[in-house]
């Protein structure tokens, strides 16, 4: 469903009996609450459980470089992933465009694996694992921006690939940036109802009045309803000792356990 920040201002207000059924909110109000509904939808990306989905996207590389910018109109032209926790899985395609295109699993480094490298610009035909650094202040494009430019980071493919093979990066969605007061973002229908009552928590500071008791119970109710549709199965990680005994190894490829033999 497509809802514009106004309208779920307007709600808001009505909810808090400062805004009567057909009165006309106050400009300064609109863009208080705009600000508001803002700052709710910054803090709810910090939470996994919040994510609309996890995305596959499929992004052009070019051959002998291994670190890439993402962001609007970077490298990686795509919304910036909140932290590394938000990019929760990375490939490499081959014979892209092909009736046998495939897609081989690569590794997501941690800090610490990264910092571990002891060759950081060693070579391959095949990138092996993929790192993402949030908060990055490289950028390809002018004007130059601020010095720590957050709506920037980096994607470091390693080793740096000779090839030129896509990247794929599964990248976890939430719910839309409200940017003004009237274009329509479209907020599935599960989604819309703790948005619209958590909105109407945070704005009530604002007219210095307390939310009714009904919409503090449905703010909470439909915002753990939410998180809880949102929880995602995981394949359980095991010691391969306690599963396929000495004939299992690790699979630098994906990153997990293989059976030999």
């Amino acid at each position: 469903m497509a809802v514009t920040a106004a309208n779920l201002i307007r709600t808001s207000m009505q909810d808090l009996g400062v805004l009567g059924a057909g009165e006309a909110a106050d400009g300064s109000h609109m863009a208080d609450g705009l600000r508001r509904l803002q700052l709710l939808i910054s803090g709810w990306a910090l939470d996994p459980l919040t994510v609309v989905q996890t995305e596959r996207v499929v992004f052009p590389t070019t051959s002998g470089k291994g670190t890439y910018t993402i962001g609007p109109g970077m490298d990686l032209d795509f919304v910036r992933p909140m932290s590394q926790s938000s990019i929760v899985g990375a490939g490499l395609v081959l014979n892209a465009g092909q009736p046998n295109e495939i897609e081989i699993p690569r590794t997501m480094m941690t800090y610490d694996a990264y910092q571990g490298l002891r060759v950081k610009t060693l070579t391959s035909g095949q990138f092996t694992s993929v790192f993402y650094r949030p908060g990055s202040d490289a950028r390809t494009t002018t004007p130059t921006p601020h010095p720590y430019d957050i709506e920037v980071g980096d994607v470091i493919l390693w080793p740096v690939p000779t090839d030129a093979n896509p990247l794929v990066l599964y990248i976890q969605r939430f719910l839309p940036m409200f940017e003004n007061l009237t274009t329509s973002y479209p907020v599935p229908d599960g989604y819309l109802a703790a948005l619209q009552h958590n909105l109407t928590l945070a704005m009530a500071p604002m007219f210095q009045v307390d939310p009714p008791a009904y919409v503090v119970r449905t703010a909470a109710h439909t915002l753990a309803a939410m998180k809880r549709q949102n929880y995602q199965f995981t394949d359980a990680a095991l010691d391969p000792m306690f599963t396929f005994g000495s004939s299992a190894g690790y699979d630098i490829e994906s990153g997990g356990t293989t059976r030999r033999g």
